[in-house]
């Protein structure tokens, strides 16, 4: 009647799926992709366990991008436009900066 045919919403193959709870959506899949999500998933928390995060380094790269930041609102003051765009630029490259220089640290 609607020819529906039942599938792996990952790899799309035609097989036996089962409910898969990833965070809170439940996703058809088969057991091979199953067991490619949680691999994936328990590299990346691997990944995330062993970085080194210097506090102080990114104390003081934060720091220099909201320096950096303070001289684009300067700027923007001697233009005479809105603060807001100010403050967004000096969180931007307060944030930029921190992960640049982070990355070089490590």
């Amino acid at each position: 009647m609607h020819n529906l045919v039942t599938g792996c919403s990952s790899c799309g193959e035609n097989t036996e799926v089962s409910p898969f709870l990833l965070g809170t959506t439940v996703i058809p899949c088969c057991k091979n992709c199953q067991l490619e999500i949680k691999n994936t998933i328990s590299e990346n928390q691997n990944n995330i366990q062993n970085t080194n995060n210097n506090i102080i380094g990114g104390v003081v790269d934060g720091f220099i991008g909201a320096l950096l930041g303070s001289i684009v609102l300067i700027l923007i003051y001697q233009m005479n436009y809105i603060a807001a765009i100010s403050g967004l630029a000096i969180a931007i490259c307060c944030i930029k900066c921190y992960s640049c220089l982070l990355e070089s640290l490590i």
